[in-house]
């Protein structure tokens, strides 16, 4: 299963970033579609298990998961506003990506294994 959605995942992400990257709000929407691909992943733990998609999809988890991409939504629409102000050591890149990503992509993919707990703990009905 997990593997269908990397499959899905790299059709739709591939599209979507040829499509929309020179777009305003482009690269916004590319990170909620990424981040909601990635919530499966990290609850199939890591490729090993199947999808729990019976707590996936209740009511109050979909809620929690609109809640996460509103702040990726804002997360990435502020990001490249603060990016002017930092230090040049911090946004270059030469052959890797720069720090700047990096640390942005560390924060995104914490707020996903925190969605990731609250899923597992939640007691919907």
């Amino acid at each position: 299963m997990v593997v269908l959605i990397t499959i899905a995942f790299l059709g739709v992400g591939g599209v979507l970033a040829i499509a929309l990257a020179d777009r305003p709000g482009g690269i916004q929407i590319l990170a909620m579609v990424a981040y909601t691909f990635l919530i499966p992943y990290i609850a199939s733990d890591r490729f090993l298990n199947l999808v729990p998609w019976d707590r996936l999809i209740h009511g109050k988890v979909l809620l929690g998961h609109c809640l996460a991409l509103v702040i990726v939504y804002g997360i990435t629409t502020e990001a490249p506003a603060v990016r002017p102000r930092l230090p040049t050591w911090f946004i270059t890149s030469g052959r890797r990506p720069s720090l700047f990503l990096v640390c942005l992509g560390g924060v995104l993919l914490a707020l996903a294994f925190c969605e990731y707990h609250w899923v597992m703990k939640s007691k919907d009905e």
